[in-house]
């Protein structure tokens, strides 16, 4: 079936992300279709979402800290690979640690007490 993406329900629900960040992320795994990576430049993106480049980066960097996508520089004057993450830990209440906190867990990890955190 063509013209539509598979959005995970994660990434509608509310989360720490802001809407451009996942809108953005939409717009990767659209690119990505069935697989996990892309390679569209930032003028494409930002022509897709109606923004500049500076602000897809700040987009980028967003969804770069919470790792829920890898880039991997391809040159110079040349468009990044980015490998987006499709799946989520959730836990059993249906709330996502990779969209929900600022710390994401690498998948397999349990989330450590309360107690073991600084304050």
């Amino acid at each position: 079936m063509r013209g539509y993406t598979k959005i995970p329900n994660d990434i509608l629900n509310s989360s720490q992300l802001s809407i451009g960040a996942r809108f953005l992320l939409c717009v990767l795994l659209r690119h990505c279709g069935k697989g996990d990576s892309c390679f569209p430049s930032q003028a494409t993106l930002g022509k897709i979402m109606n923004l500049s480049d500076r602000q897809i980066r700040n987009l980028l960097k967003e969804l770069l800290y919470v790792k829920i996508i890898v880039k991997k520089r391809s040159g110079w004057n040349r468009a990044n690979t980015y490998t987006v993450a499709k799946a989520f830990i959730v836990d059993r209440k249906g709330i996502s640690y990779h969209l929900g906190s600022a710390y994401p867990l690498p998948e397999g990890k349990k989330i450590p007490d309360k107690k073991t955190y600084l304050k």
